[in-house]
């Protein structure tokens, strides 16, 4: 599966990487060195090379456990900004209820504001309560859409248009 995974997608040049589809089934690439180690370890029956590549393998994993470990050291140490986080905290303390944002902004604020802030999706709908709220009390809603701002108020990465400039 993993031979078909890399041959079907690394060698398609027409293919988009990004793909969500094509992502989903390249993930099957990781298989191959399973396999290859499975296989090994079936067809080798002197025991010393089955140990030098019991070896191998857990020194690979102690490198890649430390290289986990820093990088998890480093993310607690420092911890990236939370755009998200950051226009949440904002709509709460604005008493902003109700708007309107793009997909990938407007579940996150939801969930991030404990649904204090009830945005609706401009594009993919998932939850139709949202939509339902937010249309009931269109009047009140503010627009949030992306950077650059023509009107309204720049917040983190976004422009927060609201209609009684609160």
């Amino acid at each position: 599966m993993g031979i078909e995974a890399v041959l079907a997608y690394g060698l398609n040049g027409g293919t988009t990487v990004g793909a969500p589809p094509v992502l989903r089934y390249m993930l099957f690439a990781l298989f191959l060195p399973i396999a290859l180690f499975g296989a090994f370890f079936q067809l080798e029956r002197k025991e010393v090379w089955r140990w030098a590549a019991s070896v191998l393998i857990v020194a690979c994993a102690l490198f890649t456990l430390r290289d986990n470990a820093r990088l998890v050291y480093e993310f607690v140490k420092s911890p990236p900004p939370s755009y998200h986080r950051a226009l949440a905290d904002y709509l709460t303390e604005h008493w902003i209820k109700y708007g309107r944002a793009g997909y990938w902004d407007c579940y996150v604020v939801d969930f991030l504001s404990r649904e204090r802030v009830t945005l609706a999706s401009t594009g993919l709908v998932r939850i139709s309560a949202y939509q339902a709220v937010v249309d009931a009390n269109q009047s009140n809603a503010a627009t949030i859409t992306r950077m650059p701002c023509d009107q309204g108020k720049p917040v983190s990465a976004w422009c927060v248009d609201d209609p009684f400039n609160r």
